[in-house]
């Protein structure tokens, strides 16, 4: 089953350098992409993902990206339960419900924080905190 989606990336002119296993990360967001396009409705699913650097003072502090897709979202019923181990909103067979409750475990154990935000009205929103890293490092 083949989906139209558009993939919309903003970031700071700066390159962005975490310190961290760059698999995991990738996984992070693999599963992130994965679970929206699992849920898009039939037509053009949208995913943005938008970079944020973050300081203290002059020095660069962290990052946050800010991740948003236009699918149905989360109900608000499931929002404390959406990174328990083997939850999962999906039909039978589709889903394990191990997905987000590794990315939060890789994004904690990079010193980092991932959370759904009910600020997006429609479709689902993740805000991720990750320590930053300088090119001195």
């Amino acid at each position: 089953n083949k989906k139209k989606i558009n993939i919309k990336f903003h970031q700071d002119r700066e390159p962005h350098m975490v310190k961290g296993n760059p698999i995991q990360l990738e996984q992070v967001f693999c599963n992130l992409i994965n679970n929206s396009i699992d849920l898009f409705p039939d037509g053009m699913g949208e995913i943005e993902i938008k970079i944020n650097s973050i300081r203290k003072g002059k020095k660069l502090d962290k990052y946050q990206i800010i991740y948003k897709d236009n699918g149905p979202g989360v109900s608000e019923e499931y929002h404390d339960k959406i990174f328990s181990p083997f939850f999962t909103t999906k039909e039978d067979g589709k889903g394990t419900g191990l997905g987000l409750f590794i990315a939060r475990n890789i994004i904690t154990n990079h010193q980092g924080k991932i959370n759904l935000s009910n600020k997006n009205k429609t479709g689902a929103m993740f805000i991720i905190e990750i320590g930053a890293r300088s090119a001195k490092d």
